[in-house]
Formats: structure tokens, sequence, C-alpha cells
């Protein structure tokens, strides 16, 4: 391992200091606020049985993942190879700043399964696309339930459903035209300055990733598993609320998810940790009157779950493809250098 490696990572945690401070103050406030006493005993309390079934779940959410990411990759790469480099990238996430775990799981499966780093992460975009949709989908969808507004609630979340179904349809559209799109887009940027940032290369990505969906069987099914792999998170949310509340309803989980899945978009320390807590102690209490030390130690297991799977299934996935973290860590910063 290089000197520097060390040297570069430090350098990196004085400079993501913002979302550091961000974690520390979302930590401060939850734990401020708790109750230490009713804390501790609700993790005491909690229905611990609840939490193999919201294992298995959880593990089945990153399979279907895996799945809908190998279809984006014209199932170039095997399915143990993108899942432990998906894997791989959440560990990357857990531990470094500024959240490098994607471009970290791009340059580690176009090194194992021998693919161009361009085309991994023109996959990795559309996920990424997919996945706000239906983050935003399920937060719409699922808040006229929880604020009560019974009346509106069925036809607004069928409205929302339709809209999101829409942007993926046109995802298919514009990848089944590509040159005809990228006229489009040209003529937009003619008429619109500011898309003048985007380059010719940032658009490349995005339609070689978009090349993927050409086919309508194969976008209906990343469509499907990505949509699965969804709900899936949310039953292991729901699974491991129960055992802390419950009473707990199935939509409280689903909202949680969708502003879990938009705040952790907010700068942080790694593995977004105080944000997840700060979401749900903010949220939880208020719409749906849990007490907010509950709250808090529903967030702190949830979460934990993520980190120690996640980093766990990273860690042999690096041990798996002979890598260290270090040296991921050097060439991903080299490859943000150059931009690539």
């Amino acid at each position: 391992m290089s000197s520097a490696a060390p040297v570069s990572i430090f350098r990196d945690i004085r400079r993501s200091w913002p979302g550091l401070a961000i974690s520390a103050i979302c930590l401060g406030v939850v734990f401020s606020i708790a109750d230490f006493g009713k804390l501790k005993e609700s993790l005491a309390l909690a229905k611990y049985e609840l939490f193999v079934p919201a294992m298995l779940v959880f593990l089945l959410g990153i399979v279907t993942r895996t799945f809908a990411w190998r279809i984006l990759l014209h199932e170039a790469a095997t399915p143990l190879q993108a899942f432990f480099a998906l894997n791989e990238g959440y560990l990357l996430n857990n531990l470094l700043p500024f959240r490098l775990g994607e471009i970290g799981r791009g340059f580690l499966l176009s090194r194992t399964a021998n693919i161009s780093f361009l085309r991994v992460m023109s996959s990795i975009v559309i996920e990424r696309v997919f996945d706000l949709a239906l983050v935003v989908g399920i937060l719409l969808i699922s808040l006229p339930f929880v604020v009560g507004a019974s009346d509106w609630a069925a036809p607004t979340a069928m409205t929302m459903a339709v809209i999101i179904l829409g942007v993926l349809v046109f995802l298919h559209i514009i990848a089944r035209n590509r040159a005809r799109s990228l006229g489009w887009f040209a003529k937009l940027q003619a008429r619109i300055p500011v898309l003048k940032k985007i380059s010719v290369r940032q658009l490349d990505t995005l339609f070689e990733g978009l090349s993927a969906l050409t086919d309508l069987r194969r976008f209906l099914l990343v469509f499907f598993l990505l949509a699965l792999t969804w709900t899936l998170i949310i039953f292991h949310y729901y699974l491991v609320l129960l055992a802390f509340v419950p009473e707990a309803r199935f939509v409280w989980a689903a909202f949680g998810i969708g502003v879990v899945g938009l705040g952790v978009a907010v700068p942080s320390a790694p593995g977004s940790v105080g944000v997840v807590q700060g979401v749900i102690v903010g949220v939880f209490p208020a719409l749906f009157g849990i007490d907010p030390s509950v709250a808090l130690a529903y967030s702190l297991t949830v979460h934990s779950f993520y980190l120690i799977t996640t980093s766990a299934l990273g860690l042999i996935g690096l041990m798996r493809d002979g890598q260290s973290l270090a040296s991921v860590y050097q060439e991903v910063r080299s490859r943000m250098k150059r931009k690539t």
C-alpha cells in the first residue's frame, strides 16, 4: 500500500467537513431529544425474532438489484461478479467520503468482468435514474395515506404511479431514437444556455446505458426487478419497525423509505450516518405518534442492518477480487481527476 494512500484519505476527509458537520448536528439533535432510559428499554424489548426474516428480505433485495444491473450490462458480468461489485460499492460508501461507491463498483466490475469502465458507469447512471423515479413515486404514492386524506389518497396514488411510469416509458422512447434525441437536445442547448454544461461525453455515457432499454422486454424486466427491490426494502423496514412498534402499518415503512431515500442525498458522513437517524426521528414521531426514543432505536437498528451487511459482503468481495480498500480508493481518486 502506498504511503500516499492514508494521506489522501485523511485529506479528503478534511475536505468533506460540511457533510461531517451535518451528520454531527443530526446525531446531536436526535440524541438530545431522546430519553436514554426509553432507548435502552426499546432495544431490550424489541422482538428480535423478526430480525431473521428482515435480514433474509434485505439480502433478497440485493439479489434482485444485482440481476437488474446485469440486464443493464447485457449480462456481460456473471451474477457473482455483479453481486460482489455492488456490495463493494456499498462498502466504499460506508467508509469513505464523497460517496465514491458508484465509481468504485464501476472500476471493480470493469476489472473483474473485463468490461469498459464507461459501459459499466453508464449502466449505473441508468440504474440511479430508475431508483430516483421509484423513490419519488413511493414517497408521493404513500403521502396521501400517511396524512389521512382517504378521499383522494387512492386517485392521487394512481396518478403518481402513471406519471412515474410515463417518465420511464419516455426513457425507453429516447433510447430507441438515439440520433433524433441527440438532435433534439442540441436544439435545446442552443435555446437554454445552462444545458451547455452537459458535455457530449456525458450524453454518450447516458445513451450507452440507455441502449440496454431499447429492447422492451429488457426495459420492463429492469423496471420490474428494481420495483421489486424497493418493495423488498420496504418490507425490510416494515419488519424491523414491527419489532419496535407492533401496531405499525406497512405504509409507514413505505413513507419512511421515501423520505430516507431523498434525505440521504444531503451531504453527510460516510454511510449517511446521522442523516438517516435525523430523518426517521424527525418524521416518525410527528406523523405516526411514535416516541422519539423508540424511533431512534428503530433508526439505529435498521441502519445498522444495512451498514453491517453490505460492509461484510463488500469485504468478502474485495478479498475475493484480491483488492485492498486503499488501492481501490487510489484508483477511484485518479479516475475522478481524469474525469473518466
